[in-house]
């Protein structure tokens, strides 16, 4: 089963990456496109934020679908970011008007991303933001820290996958992680290792 985690950024979704990879040892897992490239390239400049651009966008998609490509059906493969992640992203920058971003490339994000979705993955596991459990913003250094900025690409997470038809389910994985384990649980069919306090 290949399972892609998706999300604004700073929701815990690296967090529950590593949660997986111990709870389900059987699984793969795929590094979210920036920290791969950037582990392989320290000095490579990639936009995000209002300044991510077509360039920065593209590369980025582009690394997580060769992954996507990698995995054949009936692998066990977990990734960080699923194929409608850049699209999020994207609206919010072109929103902002500071990039080359439009609505064409805004469509083949689109597209791309609904095909990828339905060749080579069997579910998104979407981490929303919700008042229920708020997870407090995490400044690394790297993600941008605009007013709104992860509350915007939340509420156009909502948007696409409320709207688009990818032909795979969209399962939202909520509060405490041990819950966010069993969520997975249930879906994968598989019992977790007992890893988490």
């Amino acid at each position: 089963m290949r399972l892609a985690i998706s999300g604004t950024h700073s929701m815990g979704k690296t967090t529950l990456l590593g949660d997986c990879a111990a709870a389900f040892p059987e699984f793969l897992i795929e590094p979210e496109a920036y920290r791969s490239l950037r582990s392989f390239n320290p000095l490579l400049q990639i936009g995000l934020g209002r300044e991510a651009d077509k360039h920065a966008m593209w590369i980025l998609q582009g690394d997580l679908m060769g992954k996507l490509l990698r995995h054949r059906k009936g692998e066990r493969v977990f990734f960080d970011r699923g194929p409608l992640d850049m699209l999020a992203y994207s609206i919010y920058a072109k929103e902002e008007g500071q990039t080359d971003l439009d609505d064409g490339f805004l469509d083949a994000l689109r597209d791309i991303g609904r095909i990828y979705c339905r060749e080579f993955l069997e579910a998104i596991l979407f981490i929303p933001m919700s008042e229920n459990y708020a997870i407090e913003f995490e400044n690394d250094g790297v993600r941008p820290t605009d007013d709104g900025y992860r509350e915007r690409v939340d509420a156009h997470f909502k948007a696409i996958y409320k709207t688009l038809d990818l032909g795979i389910p969209v399962i939202e994985v909520q509060g405490p992680r041990a819950d966010r384990i069993k969520t997975i649980a249930d879906l994968i069919g598989a019992a977790p290792l007992p890893t988490l306090p």
